[in-house]
């Protein structure tokens, strides 16, 4: 009990420090993002601009190429068969990277402590078009088809855009909040979430809204604290974490939360098929849960010596991919729980 208190303690602390320093007109919050869930961490070590740290990864859609961003800036690209980086670092311009997504397979969206999202070239390392604003707070999410973009803002709200285009679609949305801890963005792009804590008081709260009406689908759902939450891919069922190290799943349309909670906190990400859920901890291990019987597969996954800050799947569901404070990352295989190769780094 006295270290979930602890953990809950720090917890206000950091919130009570972020709104005291968003007043100074300096940005610190969490990411998704696992999404990926980090810009606490994020925010902690941009302040050391020697600090490593993987805040964030993500698969191409042919899952030959992993990109990592980090919190000195930059974003890796990494050859998964080979197992080696693919030319240069992109020099992001968004400040310790908190998010990264592929739009296509050529394009990468990145965003970070800047509170900006900009767009890159994979093969030119080029920047694409102007950048959006946002995608610190609460991190961003991106639609499967790359079409549709959402992104948090220090005004505690959360916009969304059409990428092609870069024009903001519909209103902003206001979860009545005083900050976005966390956010995700349903892969047809048709639901979006969003938690924090609750403008009026009582803790913090999670929203879900249809993107197309606008209209909020049923009651805030209580967020215990947690600030990274995700869809399944079907958009049934909404993961997050919480404060007292524990995942909570969600079901999207009854708000009933399904199972009790699984261990494991900072960052989460399904399995393409929606069966898995992986989990990355303080503890520097990474666990698969089966989401249907909510017990764990096998052993966890260990080898990082870090936090794990940020995990992916392969888009065909066998390789999970993890970004970790130790400043590497680690490709796994899904079903043996084994490494594949060298760490990244």
């Amino acid at each position: 009990m006295g270290e979930m208190t602890g953990r809950r303690s720090a917890l206000g602390d950091r919130k009570r420090r972020r709104r005291m320093l968003g007043g100074l007109g300096v940005l610190l919050l969490l990411i998704t993002g696992c999404g990926s869930g980090s810009h606490r961490r994020v925010a902690r070590r941009a302040q050391r601009h020697d600090a490593p740290g993987v805040n964030a990864v993500a698969f191409s859609p042919d899952g030959g190429i992993v990109a990592s961003g980090s919190s000195d800036g930059t974003v890796r690209l990494w050859d998964v068969r080979r197992y080696r980086r693919r030319g240069r670092p992109i020099q992001a311009r968004v400040g310790a990277v908190s998010s990264v997504a592929f739009i296509d397979r050529r394009t990468i969206a990145v965003s970070g402590i800047d509170e900006v999202t900009r767009f890159w070239d994979v093969r030119t390392h080029l920047q694409l078009g102007r950048p959006l604003p946002g995608g610190y707070s609460g991190g961003m999410a991106v639609s499967a088809d790359g079409r549709v973009l959402a992104s948090g803002s220090s005004d505690a709200a959360v916009r969304v855009w059409n990428v092609r285009t870069r024009r903001e679609v519909g209103r902003p949305f206001r979860p009545e909040t005083v900050d976005i801890e966390g956010l995700a963005l349903s892969r047809d792009g048709l639901w979006l979430a969003a938690s924090g804590s609750s403008a009026s008081g009582g803790g913090d709260t999670m929203r879900v809204w249809d993107v197309r009406t606008h209209r909020q689908l049923g009651r805030p759902l209580q967020a215990y604290g947690g600030a990274s939450i995700v869809f399944s891919p079907d958009g049934g069922i909404l993961a997050s974490d919480s404060a007292d190290t524990t995942i909570r799943l969600f079901d999207v349309r009854t708000h009933r939360q399904l199972g009790g909670p699984l261990r494991g906190v900072f960052c989460m990400a399904f399995s393409p098929d929606g069966r898995t859920l992986a989990s990355g901890s303080s503890d520097d291990t990474i666990r698969l849960w089966d989401v249907r019987s909510h017990r764990q597969f096998g052993r966890p996954l260990r080898g990082h010596t870090d936090t794990i800050n940020s995990l992916a799947f392969s888009p065909d569901g066998r390789t999970v991919a993890s970004g970790s404070d130790d400043d590497t990352v680690r490709l796994w295989d899904a079903r043996t729980h084994r490494q594949r190769g060298r760490p990244l780094g």
